[in-house]
């Protein structure tokens, strides 16, 4: 068994165990049902505890605490375009454990794309979140904005001899 803990620093690791009536934990001398341990978890440690019944049977089990780095992601940057033009959403993720698997969400946090290759038509500015979650379920996140321009609405009128041409019916 093991559990993979996304960078949590030192803190309290809560050790509990069931179906005996006293435990002694290794590493420590930890004598009860539940312990509340200082840890380091920036250190992979497996946990074993003795479990023991009224007549001093006793079973074992154990549990590795894997510290797992988180991973990075690296949206792409910021876009300027003009309505209706398309943007790419594709990011880098590098750090914890691959594979990646990827998720993208607009500033309404509605999933716009679950993959790292995905083209968004716009009509006016948004933003994006791309989120990063590694093989051991640690996760990160990044922005990229996209402002959008109104496209421009051109017409023309054609001169010749300083007349304008009519095409037509006369």
């Amino acid at each position: 068994n093991y559990l993979a803990v996304c960078d949590p620093g030192t803190t309290n690791l809560i050790l509990f165990g069931t179906g005996a009536n006293t435990y002694a934990w290794t590493p420590g001398a930890f004598n009860s049902v539940t312990d509340s341990v200082p840890t380091d978890l920036y250190v992979t440690t497996t946990y074993t505890v003795t479990g023991y019944d009224l007549n001093m049977c006793s079973d074992t089990a154990s549990i590795t605490i894997i510290y797992a780095s988180l991973p990075t992601a690296t949206a792409p940057a910021d876009y300027n375009i003009c309505a209706t033009d398309s943007v790419l959403l594709q990011g880098t993720a590098s750090g914890g454990t691959a594979p990646y698997a990827y998720e993208w969400r607009d500033g309404s946090t509605n999933i716009v794309a679950t993959d790292n290759n995905s083209y968004v038509t716009l009509n006016s500015y948004e933003y994006f979140y791309m989120y990063v979650t590694d093989a051991n379920g640690c996760q990160a996140n990044d922005l990229v904005e996209v402002y959008v321009t109104a496209s421009a609405n051109i017409t023309g009128t054609a001169y010749v001899n300083a007349t304008p041409l009519i095409y037509g019916n006369a």
